[in-house]
């Protein structure tokens, strides 16, 4: 079964209480990032997407509030290859530990063996 974690689990993970790993959500898949704690550490360049859901500010190269979420229905051509080139980015971060909200959980699972 694969770990299922609510916006508020994942918030958790944001690096601020030096206890917790960091976690980031891509694609509704979410990622240890402990390995790369220079991006993800607070203050470093990606701190602004730990402990949420990247996807649509990763895309759009904008870290604006309302970019922190997994919405990327309304993303033109060029913003939907940019959230691939992120995927494939976290693919090879050897952590994934579980998915966001209720995505289906079969194809969460085939995505995390594919990634193992």
């Amino acid at each position: 079964m694969v770990k299922q974690f609510s916006a508020t689990s994942l918030a958790e993970h944001d690096g601020r209480d030096g206890g917790k790993d960091v976690y980031i959500a891509v694609c509704g898949i979410i990622y240890n990032v402990n390995d790369k704690k220079e991006l993800f550490q607070p203050g470093g360049p990606f701190d602004f997407c730990t402990g949420r859901d990247a996807t649509r500010a990763l895309a759009l190269i904008n870290a604006a509030q309302e970019n922190l979420n997994g919405d990327v229905g309304d993303l033109g051509e060029d913003e939907k290859k940019c959230t691939e080139e992120w995927e494939s980015f976290f693919r090879y971060i050897p952590m994934c530990c579980g998915i966001l909200g209720d995505i289906d959980q079969r194809m969460a699972g085939i995505a995390l063996m594919l990634w193992a």
